[in-house]
């Protein structure tokens, strides 16, 4: 069916038509990927309308119609996804229905880019170890962080958005796998019910329909990370069950020492108990592989070698018995005894030579495990020199942080102080203005005396200045108006009279 809706897909945009949900509402305009949960598009929100009057993007995801065959899905999914409406829970759904027999559900645009798109950036190539790493270390978060916390059984990179300067994934086929996982507690649901899924993704197990645990988490770990290390899938191009049946086996990962690929390989393994027990242990021995275990009775290559020359010599010196003493302890005669001395000769000659080999190959042991010391405390000086400067970027971390204090604490100081010389040098201009306006005002004078009295001169001449500056100098401003001049005329009269009222 999933296979089917990419068709419908195909033949709209062929037609120059859209596919569209919920009356209209949702525009299919592009697949994201086909997993083996959901099928998930590109769409637009036509009743929603961005910052530049653009319609929204979303993320719609159609629910493959086999999963309507479990018992008890369809009963359970829509009460799963109204609680996957609440805001809080990751990832949130705006809207979902039902529409020509085909359950459905609408995300906002998740944050980053589809994991099997980032994948597939680097080709045949892959990513670095550390990278890959990185990728796990946030798959096993976002596990945890969902509503299943464990046991999720359905990771697979179409089904997951990866951001990676926050190094955080979603996933958004959770709905679906919360479903299922309800679904398989209850009492009405079989494994023998469950329809087969077809993925290179998920574990032999959960592909046959039974229940999803945590060593299921482990195999699409491990099958997510082999892509990203290979370029390609464990399997190549066959599912899970199909790679079961043909008994095929992943071939080795080249970027990884010998003891991680073995931790991958076990991962990847059919059955349940040869994997890692969660997605931590898995994500802690690809960093921390275990050495490999010795095989059993199986003896050095130095041993083999002696053992191998032992038993030549044996058999060389049997054969020149054989030739010596042919007869049995009967004389022999004068051409046989000759005839043995020869053959004697060239066992003498045979034996000296294997003798010679066998030291040769002594000799080259020495030099390899020589070799093979010197490589080993090589590494241990690299690893060593690696821990010094790792330790040395923490220290200048550290550093380069102290000095962002330093400079932080002497602005803040420095603009403290230009504060306070600003708050000064305007008291200043404030008590500089307050005196000059002082000086500036008029003078009372008083005599010693009180019954003594001092002409004052007329105060006529500053008010009038005051009421219009023309009175003393018409010529400057023109023609004084007749009103103007009354009104000054007024104003003078007041002034004397309360002056002489005043004496």
């Amino acid at each position: 069916m999933v296979v089917e809706n990419r068709q419908v897909l195909s033949r709209t945009q062929q037609n120059k038509q859209t596919l569209f949900l919920a009356d209209g509402r949702y525009a299919l305009f592009e697949v994201i990927a086909s997993t083996a949960l959901v099928t998930f598009y590109h769409a637009t929100d036509t009743q929603t309308l961005e910052v530049d009057q653009s319609s929204s993007r979303v993320v719609v995801g159609i629910i493959n119609p086999i999963l309507q065959q479990v018992n008890g899905f369809s009963e359970a999914l829509p009460r799963v996804l109204d609680e996957f409406s609440d805001p809080v829970v990751n990832p949130y759904v705006e809207q979902h229905g039902l529409e020509n027999g085909q359950y459905w559900y609408v995300l906002p645009n998740p944050g980053g880019t589809p994991l099997y798109r980032y994948i597939h950036q680097t080709g045949r190539f892959g990513y670095p170890v550390p990278d890959v790493l990185n990728v796990i270390e946030s798959l096993v978060t976002a596990v945890r962080q969902s509503p299943l916390k464990k046991e999720f059984g359905y990771l697979e990179p179409g089904a997951i958005y990866y951001e990676v300067e926050s190094n955080q994934s979603t996933l958004i086929n959770s709905p679906v796998a919360t479903a299922l996982n309800l679904v398989s507690q209850s009492h009405y649901s079989k494994e023998s019910d469950r329809p087969t899924l077809h993925s290179g993704y998920l574990s032999l197990e959960v592909a046959l329909g039974k229940n999803p645990t945590d060593y299921d988490d482990s195999f699409s770990l491990a099958a997510i990370a082999y892509q990203m290390l290979n370029g390609h899938l464990p399997f190549v191009n066959d599912h899970t069950v199909e790679a079961a049946f043909k008994k095929t086996i992943p071939a080795a990962i080249a970027k990884l020492e010998p003891e991680s690929s073995r931790v991958m390989l076990n991962a990847l393994a059919f059955q349940r108990e040869q994997r890692p027990a969660n997605g931590e242990e898995l994500l802690y021995q690809l960093q921390n592989p275990p050495p490999l275990p010795k095989e059993p009775g199986r003896l050095s290559g130095w041993i083999k070698l002696s053992a191998a020359a032992v038993l030549l010599m044996a058999g060389v010196a049997f054969a020149a018995f054989s030739y010596v003493n042919p007869h049995n302890g009967k004389s022999p005669s004068p051409g046989q005894r000759v005839s043995a001395n020869i053959d004697n000769r060239e066992t003498q000659h045979k034996l000296t030579e294997l003798q010679q080999q066998y030291e040769q190959e002594v000799q080259k042991l020495t030099e390899l495990k020589q070799q093979q010391q010197e490589e080993t405390q090589r590494l241990s000086e690299l690893k060593q020199q690696q821990h010094q400067e790792a330790q040395r970027l923490a220290t200048l971390k550290q550093q380069q942080k102290l000095a962002v204090q330093e400079t932080k604490s002497i602005r803040q100081t420095e603009l403290k102080e230009e504060r306070r010389i600003a708050w000064q040098k305007k008291q200043e201009a404030k008590k500089r203005r307050a005196e000059a306006q002082k000086k500036t005002s008029p003078t009372v004078y008083q005599t010693a005396s009180a019954s003594s009295k001092v002409a004052y001169p007329d105060p006529a001449p500053r008010l009038l200045r005051k009421v219009n500056p023309r009175f003393f100098n018409p010529g400057l401003f023109g023609k004084i108006p007749a009103s103007e001049q009354a009104a000054a005329d007024q104003s003078v009269l007041s002034v004397t009279v309360n002056s002489e009222t005043a004496d």
